[in-house]
């Protein structure tokens, strides 16, 4: 038989996640009964070290394995869950004395996640008050205006030097219709009449046209320029201008919007405070990569 050797941190590693895959056989079964521990009052129920096993824990234990809450326990399964999690936590502290939260990139990532699923389900469980909505709008204003939008017609030429020649031999005074009666210039028919934002013109025509058609009033003609699949000749027909909605007018889109980056906001406004409590020492010396005298350890 081979001699028995300590758990080292992958064993560790793999023992936890093998308890928690256990933990619906764990409530099947009676344990012994529990004896209370001496000097243990209020909301806790044990300690494991020092370290409490609360009545919030076990709730939460139970609702997790979908048991509903604490109360829905029978006495057997209240006694293994309590089994299960001073298991749990009695392996937690073996993994701790290994250093295996700090050594294992696995167990690390599944607590970071573990912790950012909770605090975006706090953020969530909370519906936004309007000055938040509010205060949101107006951090944010560039996510709800409305971008700048033109209505361009546009003729296509092989090259510039098509493109110029058009311009050179149109009749003065016959503006865009000269330019469409060229020979080389062909109508960019896919392109819609209505107005349209940048994103959706550099699609076809290109960036270098697009940003040209948005700095053209209404009715100007653009010079020459190279664009997706030749040159082109740009006449912008109508402008509407950027503008930003009223609050009012788009509460809802606001409301959707600051939901969706919940996570984002939930994980910065916590992590800010987090930072603030918490005690962080910048070796700038080591962090400049060298050995420089005078700069102190913050």
């Amino acid at each position: 038989m081979r001699p028995r050797t300590p758990l080292d941190n992958k064993a560790i590693a793999n023992t936890l996640w093998a308890l928690v895959a256990l933990t619906g056989l764990v409530l099947a079964l009676a344990g012994a009964r529990l004896e209370p521990a001496a000097g243990v009052a209020g909301d806790t129920l044990v300690r494991v070290n020092e370290r409490p096993i609360t009545n919030a824990q076990l709730d939460s234990a139970a609702q997790r394995l979908g048991a509903g809450g604490a109360r829905q326990l029978t006495g057997a399964e209240r006694e293994s869950l309590i089994r299960l999690l001073i298991d749990e936590e009695l392996l937690l502290q073996r993994a701790e004395s290994l250093g295996v939260l700090q050594a294992d990139p696995g167990v690390r990532k599944a607590i970071v996640r573990t912790t950012i699923d909770g605090v975006v389900a706090d953020f969530l469980a909370e519906p936004p008050e309007d000055q938040q909505l509010q205060q949101f709008y107006r951090q944010h204003q560039a996510v709800f205006e409305r971008p700048a939008r033109v209505a361009v017609d546009a003729l296509r030429f092989d090259d510039l030097a098509a493109a110029r020649r058009a311009v050179e031999t149109a009749e003065p005074g016959d503006g865009w219709a000269g330019l469409v009666a060229s020979v080389a210039a062909r109508p960019v028919r896919q392109l819609p009449g209505s107005p349209l934002p940048a994103h959706v013109l550099r699609r076809y025509l290109g960036p270098a046209p697009t940003k040209i058609a948005l700095s053209l009033a209404p009715g100007e003609i653009s010079p020459p320029v190279e664009g997706a699949g030749g040159a082109y000749l740009l006449r912008v027909t109508s402008v509407i201008p950027p503008y930003l909605p009223e609050y009012q007018d788009i509460t809802p889109i606001v409301r959707q919007e600051y939901l969706s980056r919940g996570r984002e906001l939930a994980l910065s406004e916590k992590l800010a405070r987090l930072w603030r409590e918490g005690d962080v020492q910048f070796n700038t010396r080591a962090l400049a990569g060298g050995e420089h005298e005078g700069i102190p350890v913050q």
